[in-house]
Parts: structure tokens; sequence; C-alpha cells
């Protein structure tokens, strides 16, 4: 998700002034601007901090409590039916 300029200037106006000086250090060195080098920094912060999801583990997850579910719900169904047959035998 892109950060538009403005989140970004909003965000580097309220760093102390070494952490500017140290951005703008990189951005020579890397031959950027100080706020391509905030935002990728920002980036990399965010994706150590926020775990991967394994997608495939949920899915399989989902997919065996469902099965169990669907299950439980026709033998309830099928239950019901059952009783609902022997009531009106009588």
């Amino acid at each position: 998700m892109p950060l538009n300029p403005a989140q970004i200037a909003l965000l580097m106006a309220r760093l102390p002034a070494a952490s500017q000086q140290a951005l703008e250090f990189l951005a020579k060195t890397k031959g950027k601007t100080p706020q391509e080098v905030f935002e990728e920094c920002l980036r990399e912060y965010i994706a150590g901090r926020v775990p991967q999801v394994d997608v495939s583990a949920a899915l399989s997850t989902t997919k065996n409590v469902m099965y169990n579910f669907g299950f439980a719900f026709g033998r309830i169904r099928s239950l019901a039916r059952a009783w609902q047959d022997r009531n009106d035998k009588e």
C-alpha cells in the first residue's frame, strides 16, 4: 500500500534532526530522495513487525472445520426429519 507524499512529509517532519540528517546522508549514497529512503525504511520496518500468514495452513484448517460442520449439520437434519416422520405417523 503506497503512502502518499503528504503522509511521508508529515512523518518526516516529526523526526528528530539527527534522523533527518541520516536520511539525507542515505539518500545521497543511494541516489534517491530522502522521502524515498524514508518510505523504504518504513516498509522494511513494518515488514519485520508483521508476521507472514500461512495461507495454505489457514485454508486447510478451515476446510477441516467446515467438513466437520457440514457432517454435523447433515446429521442433525436427518435426525430432525426422522423425528418429524415419527411424529407424523402418530
